[in-house]
């Protein structure tokens, strides 16, 4: 504030859809607070029917924007034109705006809460322009429009009616000549004359090439496409060397460009509307409801599809470091316009903030993504996630900045239209990750584990914002496996809970009607899947042991109950207990992913997801097992006593009806058709292999298991696992003594995405998935904790560390905190000439020591300091 009057303005956004971060409610704005007035007085910021709180329509923003990906909110469209000037600054006239209505369900956001966790960075991101500029081309004139369509990404399926509506859009084209063009469309069904067209060679992603064999004279054209998103964009691009006019109505005077029908087809119809619309278009066919005029002046409104079709001329102009700002694009050098491409060093979570002049009468476009088309000067985006925003410019200066952060690895920005010079006054771009310091460290003979360290480092804090997300770019949803496998990551290279506690707490409201954990939250719907709901209850284990947050288990304990009780009584629908992953169709409801999720990256051929199946009763049992545990920490003995006898009975039913002995490993399910790794790892983690067949299930991956891809190098046959399932694959080879294999696997499949490019982890072993899913970022986490050796036997007492080095490498040396702490276990050893490990510890004071002596190589001992590790900062050294 400053003294005198001030004036304190807002600009609210409510996404108006449900989203991977938001359910769908009705939007509000509260504040609250007091200031005094200088005159004895009070202002009082609270929002209440009679509070002072003006409020108006912001029409600048287009309210019909298509959502970014199918979990996002809306893209931004801005229309500076249609903005209020002034609207922020003291001395502007309000008395048209309307007092605040109080809205009179107050449920829907739940009761405020003071703020657990930090506010975002919002610290300047660093970024390059490594390419020249681009100037646009004028050899194809791109023709488009837009239609809002219903929302249906609904309450209980994500993509809801997705291909169940069309629009049929009709134009006649006039040829000078008979000639053979290559029309720029999207995905459908394209008429001319009559005739379906054929589709050209070659041309991926969100445009396809179509030749059209056009006569001289008038052509009919007809094109039948479905909705793929809430905003439907028709964009057709025509070569302007052809010398072509659309008109409806045979009168290309008229400004009309196309017709189109209403929406045709039902919201939640079984078949596809397309295969039901009359062809070939001609002046007899009346669509219902009419056909609807669209002007030749009207253009689309998906700026990421946009500049995606957007054709260059060759560049003569490079910007260096530092030279974007205050740099002016001169009209005679970019007749057409111009467009930025700009790289962040890895995957970022930004508000971009932007300011230009000159840019009156200018549409500019910014595009998102973590892909390069095959051009390398191209985002490649896909029909599921087409980020992007636009400016509509009408004065010379533009300031702007996005209403929602963006995730990108490449920006694209276009400016087309402007009148006159362009200057980029500023660009900056804010952090919007959750501010955390690097606490970890790990370094080790083999230089490729200390690459695959420091990406899945980047790669997590990539994928933290106001929770763990699973991506930073198409979803940034808060998955339960994804913060389960988080958690762990940000213990190895940050130490901080307090993310985690956030998670849980979330999670802890997400139960649907049926009483089971949602896979992704906040979402309602049937959004459940069924395994990661039944790891939730070792997550809540798991942050128990690195907080002793006992609290939050104790509020949590009726939620887990709840979805522990649904998968009691599904193990109780057959007499042995173990859970058939045929459930859904069982029981004649759908699910996500049926009824086992599993590990998504490998084929049925190697994992049978089907019937009474192992891969789903495993991790049941290790539920029941964590719950047990949980149960007598909240001291209610009986209940863990019930959770302890049926898992003993279920285990006893499963080791004797998966195991198989020919093999020496557990079948995936009754029937026996596959033996996954995944399975027989399971066992082992949920307890419930005895020790003979522990030994025999080590002897059977010593000998079968030897590559991550299918062919031993490559991810083209396929994989064994996937790089986020790995979590589970890793945790089971380290109990199995199996380190040497785990940092092989390590160092194929994460040494492949490094091969291809990589700075952050991949979704699965393939390039057109997404580039940075922290879920498979968990080989930071089996380094830093096998590798240098370090755990708490004592957890959540942290003043008990056991160094237990398992690995193959020649030497290690990093630093693991103490959780939730800014204290380090440091670790340096190497092997000696006869192999043995020798080791030197550091640790707080009154950090008690342990090792196993027939491992590690004793050289010097140190008296150990008995004073809390809570109390004392200062280390003393060890010498292990």
């Amino acid at each position: 504030m400053k003294k005198g009057r001030n004036v304190v303005a807002v600009l609210v956004k409510s996404f108006g859809c449900k989203t991977f971060k938001d359910n769908s409610v009705r939007g509000g704005f509260v504040a609250w607070g007091e200031l005094p007035d200088g005159r004895g007085g009070k202002v009082d910021f609270a929002t209440a029917e009679d509070s002072p709180w003006k409020v108006c329509k912001c029409e600048a923003f287009y309210p019909e924007a298509l959502k970014m990906s199918f979990a996002l909110d809306a893209i931004d469209i801005f229309d500076q034109g249609k903005a209020l000037a002034g609207w922020e600054t003291l001395d502007f006239d309000d008395r048209d705006w309307r007092s605040v209505t109080e809205l009179q369900d107050q449920e829907e956001w739940g009761t405020l809460k003071p703020r657990t966790i930090p506010f975002m960075e919002l610290s300047k991101v660093h970024y390059r322009i490594a390419r020249p500029v681009n100037p646009l081309s004028d050899q194809e004139v791109v023709h488009g429009f837009s239609v809002a369509g219903p929302h249906f990404h609904g309450e209980e399926q994500i993509f809801e009616g997705r291909d169940n509506m069309a629009l049929a859009v009709a134009t006649w084209i006039h040829s000078p000549k008979d000639q053979t063009v290559v029309a720029g469309l999207f995905w459908g069904s394209y008429y001319l004359n009559g005739v379906l067209c054929e589709a050209g060679t070659g041309v991926a992603g969100l445009r396809k090439n179509v030749c059209l064999k056009i006569k001289e004279g008038w052509n009919a054209f007809f094109a039948v496409e479905t909705f793929l998103d809430d905003c439907y964009n028709f964009m057709m691009a025509l070569p302007r060397s052809a010398g072509l006019q659309l008109s409806p109505n045979k009168r290309y005077d008229d400004g009309v460009a196309w017709v189109r029908t209403p929406i045709l087809g039902g919201e939640f119809t079984e078949d596809p509307f397309e295969t039901n619309v009359p062809v070939p278009w001609d002046d007899s066919f009346d669509a219902e409801g009419g056909w609807i005029q669209i002007r030749a002046d009207e253009t689309d409104s998906n700026p990421a599809r946009r500049s995606m079709w957007d054709l260059y001329g060759s560049a003569f102009e490079h910007i260096g470091p530092g030279g974007i700002e205050s740099h002016v694009f001169r009209k005679s050098h970019y007749p057409f316009g111009f467009s930025l491409l700009l790289e962040f060093d890895c995957m970022q979570l930004v508000l971009p903030r932007i300011a230009f002049s000159g840019v009156a009468g200018a549409t500019i476009d910014f595009a998102y993504g973590e892909h390069l088309s095959a051009d390398e000067n191209h985002l490649q985006h896909t029909i599921v996630y087409q980020a992007g925003d636009r400016v509509i410019a009408s004065e010379d200066k533009l300031e702007f900045m996005t209403s929602q952060p963006r995730g990108a690895r490449y920006m694209r920005i276009t400016v087309r239209g402007a009148g006159s010079d362009v200057c980029v006054d500023s660009l900056v771009f804010l952090s919007c990750r959750y501010p955390v310091n690097k606490l970890g460290r790990f370094e080790c003979s083999d230089p490729l584990l200390n690459e695959v360290w420091a990406m899945c480092e980047r790669t997590q804090h990539a994928n933290m914002e106001d929770v763990f997300v699973d991506c930073s770019g198409r979803e940034r949803g808060m998955y339960l496996r994804d913060t389960i496998i988080q958690f762990h990551n940000t213990l190895a290279a940050y130490g901080d809970t307090k993310l985690m506690g956030r998670c849980m707490e979330l999670f802890g409201q997400s139960p649907d009607e049926t009483g089971k954990f949602r896979a992704v939250y906040p979402n309602k719907g049937d959004y459940t899947i069924s395994d990661f709901a039944i790891e939730a209850i070792d997550g809540y284990w798991q942050y128990y042991l690195n907080t002793g947050d006992i609290e939050r288990i104790r509020t949590d304990w009726p939620a887990m109950l709840g979805s522990i009780d649904w998968f009691n009584g599904l193990s109780d629908e057959r007499k042995d207990g173990l859970l058939d992953a045929d459930w859904p169709k069982l029981r004649g409801v759908k699910a996500h992913y049926g009824g086992l999720h599993g590990d998504n990256g490998v084929s049925d051929d190697l994992m049978d997801k089907s019937g009474p199946n192992a891969n789903l009763t495993f991790p049941y049992l290790q539920m029941l097992g964590s719950a047990a545990k949980i149960a007598r920490v909240l001291g209610e003995i009986v209940q863990a006593e019930a959770f302890e006898t049926r898992r003993q009975i279920i285990a006893e039913n499963a080791r004797r009806l998966f195991w198989n002995e020919q093999k020496g490993c557990f079948n995936d399910n009754i029937e026996g058709r596959t033996q996954s790794f995944q399975a027989s790892i399971l066992a082992v983690l949920s307890e419930v292999a005895t020790p003979s067949q522990v030994r025999s299930i080590r002897n059977w991956l010593n000998s079968e298991f030897k590559n991550v891809f299918i062919n031993g190098y490559s991810p083209d046959a396929g994989a064994y696992f996937s790089p986020a399932y790995s979590f589970f694959i890793f945790q089971g080879l380290y109990e199995l003594g199996l380190a040497d294999l785990a940092e092989s696997l390590m160092r194929e499949g994460w040494g492949w995405m490094l091969a291809s490019g990589a700075v952050t982890t991949y979704e699965f072993f393939r390039t057109t998935a997404s580039h940075c899913h922290a879920w498979s970022a968990n080989p930071m986490y089996f380094l830093s904790k096998n590798a240098l050796g370090v755990s708490f036997p004592a957890a959540p007492d942290f003043s008990q560390v056991k160094v237990d080095i398992q690995s193959g490498l020649d030497w290690a040396k990093g630093a693991y905190p103490i959780p939730g702490t800014r204290q380090l276990i440091e670790v340096e050893w190497k092997r000696n000439e006869e192999g043995a490990v020798e080791a030197d510890v550091k640790a707080p004071a009154g950090v008690r020591i342990t090792w196993d002596r027939s491992k590690v190589m004793l050289r010097q001992s140190e008296e150990i300091d008995s004073t809390s590790p809570n109390s004392v900062l200062t280390a003393s050294r060890r010498a292990v």
